[in-house]
Order: structure tokens, then sequence, then C-alpha cells
């Protein structure tokens, strides 16, 4: 029997640790073991689904969070018009020009519950 070359055993052993590493940021869900697709997946949601932003591309959402250009990000942006959006926290509002310039990326909120009164 040939033992294993030691590059190989580092090699595994580093990407043990990377997956335990991923494994411990992002925890163990409920009644499910640790496989490496749960971690995939856990890891997806955590990083959203951002896409670009542009002045001819209007979201078609009820409900979208921002990434502004300064890497701010502005969660549960309500639309109020046609490629209009407003965030209900800071009184702001965006329109076509602000996307692709101001706004770098945006990700569709599936299912929101924010409320689109103003805030006082």
């Amino acid at each position: 029997m040939a033992l294993p070359k030691t590059d190989e055993i580092e090699s595994r052993d580093r990407w043990e640790q990377a997956v335990h590493g991923i494994h411990s940021i992002v925890g163990p869900g409920p009644g499910r073991d640790f496989e490496i697709h749960d971690e995939i997946v856990a890891v997806e949601k955590l990083k959203g689904l951002w896409l670009a932003a542009g002045h001819d591309d209007d979201p078609k959402s009820e409900w979208i969070d921002v990434r502004l250009r300064c890497g701010s990000v502005l969660a549960g942006c309500a639309r109020t018009g046609p490629f209009e959006y407003r965030w209900p926290f800071g009184q702001m509002n965006f329109t076509s020009k602000d996307f692709g310039s101001d706004i770098v990326a945006f990700q569709p909120i599936p299912d929101p519950t924010p409320n689109k009164e103003p805030q006082p």
C-alpha cells in the first residue's frame, strides 16, 4: 500500500479546515447534518442575489435592496412607480438616473414584509 504524498495530505487538510471554518461561520441548520451541499447553500443565502444596476434596467420588483457606490446597503426599498423606489428609513427616493451611478447593484426581495409608510 502506497502512502499519500505529503502535498496531498496538506492540501486535503487545508480544504477540510476551510470547509469546517465556513460551517462555523454559517452555523448548523436546524435538523441538518454537516453536508458540503448544505454549507454551499448557506453561503449562497448569505451572499444574496446581487444584480448589476443600470440606467435602462428597471428591477421591476415591488421591493429591493440596493448597494451604493460607497459600499452601503439600503435594505427594503419600496417601488413607488415605474423605475422609482423609496427607502423609508432615510426618506430617500431613487429613479433610473441613480441606477448605474449611485446605485451599483440591487437584489429583489421575494416576499417582503416592510411597510411602505414613511417613517417619522
